[in-house]
């Protein structure tokens, strides 16, 4: 059972309920669920008995469907004999990804040790591949400052752009709440391609001249774009500046 919020609502936000059965609970060992990419605020029901609270409903600072939430079910909520029920509320936000992901069921040893595999590959990895895109945005900028070569600057605003998006996968507290942020990683993303481009561009050489006016007016229209479509809450305008890019 899997849904997307934002392709049934785009442009919306809202609230939504959803009801898992599950089975009966032999107690023979603990159980858990593994609720993945779910949010983007999320209360936990099981058996009508509120199990967790991941984020405040209703609070744009908090993001859960950056992360997957590991919940210890107690045994002595649960039924041994007949099915229990599980109910998954999420508060959204308008123009953010959002909904319920794969919600897996089972013994503590086995989820707890899919939790841990899946946070290596979706939030070490990409946190260590974040803080190489700072440290090389850094050296660049320094290089940039001593020689002024346009190719190290491009390079560094690169960098840093792509720094930003690559935390905002992972960082369930937004900075800026939303839509602000999502406005600010949007632009940092679009920078980002630009700035790549131009970086290669130069490397290859003297680059044409109308091929430097065309990235910079691309980039001028997609920051448009994404200002308008967080502003006005059009996911249109946010489909036509992803395209642009």
């Amino acid at each position: 059972m899997r849904h997307r919020w934002e392709k049934d609502y785009p442009g919306r936000g809202g609230r939504a309920d959803y009801h898992i059965t599950l089975p009966p609970h032999p107690d023979i060992e603990r159980s858990a669920l593994l609720l993945e990419r779910t949010g983007n605020q999320l209360e936990i029901r099981v058996n009508g008995q509120v199990l967790q609270r991941i984020g405040r409903l209703g609070d744009p600072n908090f993001d859960a469907l950056k992360a997957d939430h590991l919940v210890e079910i107690p045994s002595q909520i649960l039924s041994k004999d007949t099915p229990n029920s599980l109910e998954i509320r999420i508060s959204t936000q308008a123009l953010r990804a959002a909904g319920l992901g794969r919600v897996s069921h089972g013994p503590l040893s086995v989820i707890g040790p899919l939790h841990e595999q899946r946070e290596f590959w979706l939030h070490d990895l990409p946190r260590v591949y974040a803080i190489s895109l700072l440290l090389m945005g850094a050296l660049s900028l320094t290089l940039w400052w001593r020689q002024r070569d346009a190719l190290y600057g491009y390079f560094s605003i690169a960098a840093f752009g792509g720094s930003v998006r690559v935390f905002d996968q992972i960082a369930v507290h937004a900075p800026l709440g939303w839509p602000l942020w999502g406005m600010f990683v949007s632009a940092c993303y679009a920078i980002h391609l630009c700035f790549v481009a131009h970086f290669i561009l130069l490397a290859l050489g003297s680059p044409p001249k109308h091929l430097t006016i065309a990235i910079n007016a691309s980039l001028a229209l997609v920051l448009g774009l994404v200002a308008a479509s967080f502003s006005m809450q059009a996911p249109f305008l946010w489909t036509g500046a992803s395209q642009s890019c």
